[in-house]
């Protein structure tokens, strides 16, 4: 773990700089295009393009029961947003060490008053924005906006296969029927999106999934792993019930996921190798393939520590 703010050259007390100016939200600012020449060039130069997951707050409107970030389980005195400012430094550095894609989270990142002028800004130097929500906070307001800021995907969260025990566990009424009018305006302003969603006990039936993700517009989706400790500042886990799998458990539900795939033909980002590889890794068997990890892959919290 580092410190960005570490890297950043000390300021004289007495001759600190004005803070930046947001970005011009007046007018629409071009999607970040890569043509596959440039990507091969790239990838043969450093390896690639980077990816950078920057938490830039810790508040999230949702409670869900299976994370740290959940509003009745957070202390409100903890509560923590990046400034503009330190935004912009980041990002300038995110340029300077080759990231490619950023994708915003929190806590809940469409609760930061200055989330579009960070995306904006993204974009401006290169970098493709992304955004992972819960989607509580949609307006055709920021939709709208987003769109002009040069947003090109975003990631909304799915706990189960039917709203009711989706809502529930997420504590945010109606949130599907914003879901999908979310959808709706990013596949007509070719924004691409996808359903994430976390590997728990809220969903009874995989199989059912490709029907309740295509009813709300969605495209394709990718699981994550049900985590119950992580060492770092990122509070997406718990030990609820809902995510406390056996080794013998989690093995069964990769393998749920990998029938769901074969069967319905839904788009998962997940290759199924990928998921074959998680089974040898709970099972203690040799793996095949290395992880990226702070090397082409980062988290950057609202402390401005990476990792």
């Amino acid at each position: 773990m580092s410190n960005v703010s570490a890297e950043m050259p000390p300021r004289p007390a007495e001759a600190a700089p004005p803070a930046a100016a947001r970005p011009d939200p007046s007018r629409p600012i071009a999607r970040p295009k890569k043509g596959a020449l440039n990507l091969a060039a790239e990838v043969l130069a450093h390896g690639g393009p980077g990816y950078l997951q920057f938490a830039i707050t810790n508040i999230c409107n949702a409670d869900c029961d299976f994370c740290g970030f959940a509003r009745s389980k957070f202390n409100p005195k903890a509560r923590r947003s990046v400034t503009w400012e330190e935004a912009r430094q980041a990002i300038d550095l995110a340029v300077k060490n080759r990231i490619g894609y950023l994708l915003f989270v929190g806590g809940e990142p469409m609760v930061h008053r200055d989330l579009r002028a960070m995306t904006r800004y993204a974009a401006g130097r290169g970098i493709h924005p992304m955004i992972c929500t819960n989607g509580g906070l949609w307006t055709e307001e920021n939709l709208r906006g987003l769109a002009d800021d040069g947003l090109s995907s975003v990631i909304m969260s799915i706990d189960a296969h039917d709203a009711g025990r989706h809502e529930r566990n997420r504590g945010l009424p109606e949130v599907c029927k914003k879901i999908k009018r979310a959808n709706e305006f990013f596949h007509s302003a070719d924004i691409q999106t996808t359903a994430s969603i976390t590997a728990s006990r809220l969903i009874e039936d995989y199989e059912k999934l490709p029907a309740f993700l295509e009813s709300l517009g969605f495209r394709s989706c990718t699981f994550s792993y049900p985590l119950t400790s992580l060492a770092s500042s990122y509070l997406s886990f718990s030990d609820s019930g809902l995510v406390n799998y056996s080794k013998d458990e989690l093995i069964e539900v990769f393998e749920k996921i990998k029938r769901m795939k074969r069967h319905s033909g839904f788009p998962v980002v997940n290759p199924t190798e990928s998921l074959t590889e998680m089974q040898r890794h709970l099972r203690g068997e040799k793996e095949r393939f290395g992880c990226l990890g702070g090397h082409k892959y980062f988290y950057l919290d609202w402390n401005l520590d990476l990792y």
